[in-house]
């Protein structure tokens, strides 16, 4: 799960994350000015690409386990 990797954005566009399947963030990058925009703004954006984040790495853990286990038959009911 640490090799699997998904980038989100923030809603605005201003804050990237890349965050591993397992949820360990790797890189944040602020893709464009900051100076002219207020810090409460800059914080929301880095809060709903943190969030983001995290709602892909949950993601990316099921798909990695769907992708596994497709083959196997459940043990409930066996």
């Amino acid at each position: 799960m640490a090799t699997v990797e998904v980038t989100v954005r923030s809603p605005d566009g201003l804050v990237e994350v890349v965050v591993t399947a397992g949820g360990r963030i790797t890189d944040v990058r602020f893709l464009g000015p900051l100076h002219a925009r207020n810090p409460r703004d800059v914080a929301g954006s880095v809060q709903s690409a943190v969030t983001a984040a995290a709602d892909a790495a949950q993601w990316a853990r099921e798909k990695l386990h769907n992708e596994t286990f497709a083959a196997y038959r459940p043990l409930a009911g066996a």
